[in-house]
């Protein structure tokens, strides 16, 4: 093999190097504004989550229920922060949230396919 041959291997590895890691920038590059996007969303809806959970375990202590026992909307809204027409918070993503059972942690219907909408 002569010195030319050689120089022309070592130029075509460094050049691959060198797109593969473009490559790796630029995914990261469009990966990470995406992430931060949805984590920042995902904040006020785990706080909604929680001023849920908390109204419900009000209701639930102040009525005598016990774990199990049916909570709707209208069994909290008054241990809730209401929006301007009334209604109980809404997820910023346009989730929608399931009160649930006495015991069990509310829910967002995009709890299923962003685990960040989740109560941890």
């Amino acid at each position: 093999m002569s010195g030319t041959e050689n120089k022309s291997s070592q130029f075509d590895t460094v050049a691959w190097g060198v797109a593969i890691a473009f490559i790796g920038l630029l995914t990261f590059a469009i990966v990470i504004p995406n992430l931060a996007k949805q984590t920042a969303s995902a904040r006020p809806c785990i706080a909604n989550l929680r001023e849920l959970d908390s109204a419900k375990q009000q209701w639930a202590v102040e009525h005598g229920k016990t774990n199990g026992a049916v909570c709707i909307e209208s069994d909290i809204k008054r241990f809730v922060k209401l929006d301007s027409e009334g209604n109980l918070p809404k997820c910023p993503l346009g989730g929608i949230y399931t009160i649930g059972k006495v015991g069990e942690n509310p829910t967002c219907s995009l709890g299923r396919t962003n685990y960040s909408h989740v109560l941890p």
